[in-house]
């Protein structure tokens, strides 16, 4: 078998780190976001702005994917992780990120995972 086609049937989730209806992922983040257009619509039609990041995930620690955010309320809490803790970037946080609900319906809980003692930032 070709060794791209193993790749795809070990990797079903691509570059891209995707939520399931309840589901929950420690990602490490690796950039400062990205500002860009969403490829889903607000509910007037409109464009949505999203964000996206450079994470490491926990399940998968040697790939970096994307991880697109674009929920009003998991910004937030993101904004808020920051002032929380007095940071000036997020690069180099581990975060945990729990979904509850489904589709539209989706809710993140998004918390920070404080660095081992010593640290500063959590190490990929």
């Amino acid at each position: 078998m070709a060794d791209w086609i193993k790749e795809m049937e070990d990797d079903s989730e691509g570059e891209f780190v995707a939520f399931g209806d309840e589901d929950e992922r420690i990602l490490t983040v690796v950039s400062e976001p990205v500002k860009g257009v969403s490829r889903f619509k607000n509910p007037d039609g409109s464009e949505k702005t999203e964000y996206s990041f450079q994470v490491l995930v926990d399940d998968n620690p040697e790939k970096i994917k994307t991880w697109s955010v674009s929920a009003r309320q998991a910004l937030q809490q993101i904004v808020a992780i920051m002032k929380a803790n007095n940071l000036k970037q997020i690069t180099g946080e581990k975060l945990r990120v729990t979904t509850s609900g489904a589709g539209k319906d989706r809710r993140y809980i998004i918390r920070r995972i404080q660095p081992q003692k010593g640290q500063t930032k959590v190490e990929g």
